[in-house]
């Protein structure tokens, strides 16, 4: 754990190359904590310190390699053959106002606000057309284009102008997403409900294939509960009877009831 603890911390050891722009005491304190956090030894600093040096810094060490074995007297040195400059010369604002470009994901605004102390440092008289066409060559290009063919009197106003595109390509991009959002669930919900009447046709379907038709446990009730000893006799044809599917046993006589027999 403690050697990958090690590695990282070699590996945010910055490089000191001797240009202006690098500050030689910020890098040897940063330098220095460093390896005291791996645990050097001055023998060891002074023998690794080499591997951190490129450009004008290193042809510099080639050259006093020999002479400044010891770590004290090696850092007192590289100090003092790299001054760093109290004011930043004018030629390295004009290379960083080169360098300057709007990041893909920075706002305008602080883009805008770097841009400006630096055209000033460079040129504190700078007008206000060259300010524009400076902000103008390192902004993002999608809003370059956007901006293309306008004027401006103030950068100011090319700030105003900016944020605004800024504002509706945010909302555009927020109407988007919204939207790709709503057909995912419209798209979801209409999976969702296919697949319940699938499985509802699928389950009715099984149902009919597995439950019997139900067959009533009680017997059909008679078709009729009278009983009759009586011989049967087919109803008139000139008087038929509606009333009952059988003739009275008194329509077989003529009279309508039975003779009466002498004793």
């Amino acid at each position: 754990m403690e050697e990958q603890q090690y590695r990282k911390i070699i590996d945010t050891i910055p490089t000191f190359s001797g240009e202006p722009h690098d500050n030689v005491h910020e890098w040897l304190d940063t330098v220095s904590l460093k390896f005291d956090i791996i645990g050097y030894n001055p023998l060891q600093k002074r023998r690794f310190i080499a591997q951190y040096l490129s450009g004008n810094a290193l042809k510099w060490h080639l050259t006093h390699r020999d002479a400044l074995l010891a770590w004290d007297e090696y850092i007192q040195a590289i100090a003092a053959g790299f001054p760093h400059p109290i004011t930043t010369s004018r030629d390295m604002n004009l290379k960083l106002l080169r360098d300057r470009k709007q990041g893909p994901a920075e706002s305008f605004i602080e883009y805008y606000t770097s841009m400006v102390d630096l055209c000033r440092k460079h040129d504190p008289q700078m007008a206000n057309v060259q300010i524009i066409d400076w902000l103008k060559a390192g902004m993002k290009l999608n809003l370059y284009e956007r901006l293309q063919g306008e004027e401006f009197n103030t950068p100011q106003a090319l700030l105003v102008r900016a944020q605004r595109v800024e504002l509706a390509n945010a909302v555009l991009d927020a109407r988007k997403r919204e939207s790709a959002g709503s057909s995912s669930a419209v798209s979801n919900t209409s999976t969702l409900g296919f697949n319940r009447s699938k499985d509802f046709a699928s389950s009715t379907y099984h149902s009919s294939q597995t439950t019997p038709f139900h067959v009533s446990s009680y017997p059909p009730p008679p078709l009729m509960g009278i009983s009759y000893s009586a011989p049967f006799s087919p109803p008139s044809s000139s008087t038929p009877n509606f009333h009952s599917p059988f003739p009275s046993p008194l329509s077989s006589y003529p009279s309508g009831s039975p003779p009466v027999l002498d004793p």
